[in-house]
C-alpha cells in the first residue's frame, strides 16, 4: 500500500460526514486570512463597499449619496455587517465564512463525479488559491461566488425532470441574487438555466411546459434586482441606481493603458498550477456521472466563466475569482486520481500559501500601525477635520473626520482620467464643490500617476499649495506593497 493510495481512505474515513468537512474549511480559511484581519487597508475596493454599507445604516442612500457602480446587493450584505460593528472585523469574518462556505460547497458538488479525496483537495485548493486574487479579504466575488457554488449544486444534483423541483427554483433565485452583487453574475445564471432546460426536454417537457418553465425561471432570477429598483424608486433614486447599473458600465473605458498582455499573463501563471489538473479532467475525466453528462458540463461552465471575465476586460486580479471557483471544481477529478493527483494538488496548494499573502504578518501589521498613525496625525488637526483624500486610501474617511459633500469619495472616480463623467456627476464640479468647502487636510500622491486627470489635479495642487502646509510623504502598505502618500495640513487657516 503506497502512501498516496491510502489518501482515499483516510478522506473518506476522516471527512464522512458534512461538519467534519465544514470544520476542516473554517480552519483552512482562518489559515488564509488570519494575517488579514483587522487590517483596513487591505484593499481599496472592499473598505469602500464598508464605507457605503456605514453610510446606508446611517441613511445615506448608496448611489445617490454614496456613489460606486457594484450591485446593491453587495452593500446591503455590506450595510449589515456595520450593522453588526464599526469595526472592518465585521466583514472580514463575514467574508471568510462565505469564503468556508463557497469551498464546503466546491466540495459538495465535486463528490457529485469524484470521491472524497479530490472533493476535499478541490474545495482545499479553491481557498488557497483566491488569496492570490485579491480573495483574502472582502472583495464582492468572495460573497456572491457562494450563491452561485450553491446554485450550480442545486442544477448539478438535480434529476431530470419535466417541471421544475423547488431547488431548481431556488437555484435561480439565487442566481439572481448574485446578479445583484455583479452583473457579469448574468453569465452563470443563464448558463445554469439553459441546462436545467435542456434536462427538462431530455426529460419529454412539451413546448408549453417547457414555456411555462422558462418564465418562472426568467422572473425568480429577476426578481432580486427589481425589489432593488422598487425600493429604490420608493426612496426617490431609482435614476441614480439605474445610471450606476446600465450607462455607467457602458461610459467607462476598459483597459485604458491597452495592456492586456502585461495584465492576463501574470493572472495565467498564477493560476497555472491549476491548468494540467483542469485539462486532465475535461481530457480523460468520465464522461458521465449516471444519467448526467460531465465533461461537456463542465467544460461549458468554464468557458462561460471566462467569457464573463472577457466581457469586462480589464483583467484585474479579483475579476478572476469566479474562475477559480470553476477550475477548482473542473480540477477535482484530477485530484482524485492516485498518486500524481494528490501529490499536484498538495503541491499548488502549498505552494499558493507560501506565495500569498497568507504569511505576510509583517506587512499587514506594518498596515496596521501606519494607518493608526495617519488617522491620529489626522485626527489631531482638529475635533472632526475635513478630510479629502483626493489620492490615496479610502479607508483613512472611516477615522473621526468629516467627509467631502459629494457621493464622490472613492480616489479613483476623482483623480483617474478615464472614470470622469462616469457617474451622474460632472467630476469637475464635484471637484470644485469640495475644494470650496475648504478641507483641512488633503491627500495626495508625490508625484501624478499616469492616467491622472491633469486639469483636476492641477485644481487640488493649487489649492494645496495655497491654502495648506506640506506634511511630507506617508507609507502606507496594502495588498500590492507599499505606497507612498503626500499629506497636506492646516488647510484653510487663513
Amino acid at each position: 500500500m503506497t502512501a498516496a493510495a491510502s489518501l482515499g481512505r483516510v478522506a473518506q474515513r476522516w471527512f464522512a460526514r458534512w461538519p467534519a468537512q465544514l470544520a476542516w474549511f473554517l480552519a483552512f480559511a482562518l489559515l488564509t486570512r488570519f494575517t488579514m484581519l483587522g487590517d483596513p487597508n487591505y484593499q481599496d475596493d472592499e473598505a469602500l463597499f464598508f464605507l457605503i454599507g456605514q453610510g446606508w445604516v446611517d441613511g445615506a442612500w448608496p448611489y445617490a449619496d454614496m456613489w460606486d457602480r457594484k450591485g446593491p446587493g453587495l452593500f446591503l450584505l455590506f450595510a449589515g455587517f456595520a450593522a453588526i460593528s464599526d469595526s472592518v472585523l465585521s466583514y472580514q469574518i463575514g467574508a471568510l465564512a462565505f469564503a468556508a462556505l463557497t469551498a464546503f460547497t466546491v466540495n459538495r458538488i465535486a463528490f457529485l463525479f469524484t470521491g472524497r479525496l479530490g472533493a476535499m483537495l478541490a474545495g482545499t485548493l479553491y481557498l488557497a488559491q483566491i488569496p492570490l486574487f485579491m480573495g483574502g479579504g472582502g472583495q464582492a466575488a468572495v460573497f456572491f461566488n457562494l450563491p452561485i457554488a450553491v446554485a450550480a449544486w442545486l442544477v448539478l444534483s438535480a434529476p431530470h425532470r419535466a417541471l421544475p423541483s423547488r431547488g431548481m427554483l431556488a437555484a435561480m433565485l439565487l442566481a439572481g441574487v448574485a446578479a445583484t452583487f455583479k452583473q457579469t453574475c448574468l453569465f452563470d445564471g443563464i448558463f445554469l438555466g439553459s441546462l436545467l432546460l435542456w434536462r427538462h426536454w431530455r426529460a419529454g417537457a412539451s413546448v408549453p411546459q417547457l414555456a411555462r418553465n422558462v418564465a418562472q425561471y426568467a422572473f425568480l432570477g429577476a426578481l432580486p434586482i427589481l425589489l432593488f429598483f422598487g425600493a429604490f424608486g420608493l426612496a426617490g433614486h431609482l435614476a441614480e441606481l439605474w445610471h450606476a447599473l446600465v450607462w455607467s458600465n457602458l461610459d467607462k473605458s476598459y483597459n485604458p493603458a491597452n495592456n492586456i498582455t502585461e495584465r492576463v499573463v501574470p493572472l495565467v501563471l498564477i493560476i497555472s498550477p491549476v491548468i494540467p489538473l483542469v485539462a486532465a479532467t475535461l481530457a480523460l475525466g468520465p464522461e458521465h456521472d449516471g444519467k448526467r453528462p460531465l465533461r461537456g458540463v463542465l467544460a461549458l461552465w468554464l468557458l462561460v466563466v471566462l467569457a464573463s471575465l472577457i466581457a469586462v476586460p480589464n483583467f484585474i486580479d479579483h475579476y478572476m475569482l469566479p474562475v477559480v471557483l470553476v477550475t477548482s471544481i473542473c480540477a477535482a477529478p484530477a485530484l482524485q486520481k492516485e498518486p500524481v493527483g494528490p501529490l499536484w494538488g498538495f503541491a499548488a496548494i502549498l505552494g499558493s500559501l507560501l506565495f500569498g499573502p497568507a504569511f505576510q504578518a509583517n506587512m499587514r501589521e506594518q498596515s496596521r500601525s501606519a494607518m493608526a498613525q495617519v488617522n491620529a496625525e489626522i485626527a489631531a488637526q482638529a475635533p472632526q477635520p475635513r478630510l479629502f483624500v483626493f489620492q490615496g486610501p479610502v479607508a483613512l474617511y472611516a477615522g473621526p473626520v468629516e467627509r467631502p459633500p459629494s457621493p464622490l469619495i472613492f480616489p479613483l472616480h476623482l483623480y483617474y482620467a478615464p472614470e470622469r463623467d462616469t457617474s451622474y456627476l460632472p467630476t469637475a464640479g464635484e471637484v470644485r464643490r469640495i475644494l470650496a468647502w475648504r478641507p483641512h487636510v488633503v491627500v495626495t500622491f508625490p508625484e501624478q500617476p499616469d492616467l491622472a486627470d491633469p486639469e483636476l489635479s492641477a485644481m487640488v495642487m493649487s489649492y494645496v499649495e495655497a491654502h495648506c502646509s506640506d506634511w511630507g510623504t506617508r507609507d502606507l502598505p496594502d495588498r500590492y506593497g507599499v505606497k507612498s502618500y503626500r499629506l497636506w495640513g492646516d488647510c484653510a487657516a487663513d
